[in-house]
């Protein structure tokens, strides 16, 4: 019965959300986050307007009623990488950037050609909210960091793909770190070339992530069985995190991995096909 009625919740995600802006409010740790408030809503014309409105520091609704395209929006790269030792299956599997000097001197070098966009994630500032119109709000290669004392800012019902899967460190959809009040709800997360969501060592305070489908199939899985394996890391300092309703499928590890002090509330979550 928790399948059923959870996979109903995550499935019609994207009907949940009124063309005008943010639908209920958040539970949990993040309870009380407004994002935008009563800002107008408006939907930005392009990925340019959309990333101009996401870091200036005027409160913002937000609303995404098509596809926001950032593949080759900032070129590609080909540099060396490595193969993990992880990596047992070549090209079916995932390589690795050479993210903070990741790449030891034990692991074989590889040539790896990534997109740029999703390397390089879009610092929000506070008090927006970003909410999907329908079922058509994409965001394709290109993720979010929520730094530098950013707070007050509302994710919902939208679906982040496309950061370079193939490769370990090819983006992160969600960063969260010297922040607060962050409220995570009916999104979808799929394709990421490492975390889907990630706290840093730096507090990212009160979180909420609800009612989401973190969909971990792949053609690149870190470990050979086209799962994906950097799924959630919650780090952070005294972190308090609400993980509710949520649908965590076809992944290998960190479903999530938790810190020593984090406060992790984890409510009628569905964990299905998590090998690992």
């Amino acid at each position: 019965m928790l399948a059923f009625s959870l996979l109903s919740v995550v499935s019609v995600a994207g009907l949940v959300a009124a063309q005008t802006g943010v639908v209920g409010s958040a539970s949990g740790f993040a309870s009380g986050v407004t994002g935008g408030g009563d800002a107008t809503p408006a939907v930005p014309a392009d990925i340019d307007e959309l990333v101009s409105w996401l870091t200036d520091d005027e409160p913002r609704v937000i609303l995404l009623d098509k596809e926001y395209n950032f593949l080759e929006s900032e070129g590609t790269t080909t540099e060396n990488g490595c193969r993990p030792d992880s990596n047992t299956c070549g090209s079916k599997g995932q390589d690795a950037l050479d993210g903070p000097n990741w790449c030891s001197a034990s692991y074989p070098t590889v040539e790896v050609t990534y997109d740029v966009a999703a390397t390089k994630p879009i610092d929000i500032k506070s008090n927006k909210s970003i909410v999907g119109v329908g079922d058509k709000g994409v965001v394709r290669g290109k993720g979010f960091r929520v730094v530098s004392g950013a707070e007050n800012i509302i994710f919902q019902n939208f679906h982040i793909t496309e950061l370079n899967p193939q490769y370990i460190w090819g983006g992160d959809a969600i960063q969260m770190s010297g922040s607060d009040l962050i409220w995570i709800d009916h999104m979808k997360f799929s394709l990421i070339g490492r975390q889907f969501l990630v706290t840093g060592y730096e507090s990212a305070g009160r979180v909420t992530i609800s009612n989401s489908e973190l969909d971990g199939e792949t053609s690149w899985s870190a470990s050979c069985n086209g799962e994906h394996y950097w799924t959630m890391l919650f780090l952070g300092e005294n972190d308090k995190i609400t993980l509710a309703n949520n649908w965590i499928h076809n992944t290998s590890g960190r479903s999530p991995k938790v810190g020593k002090t984090t406060t992790l509330h984890a409510v009628n979550n569905f964990f299905d096909t998590n090998g690992g």
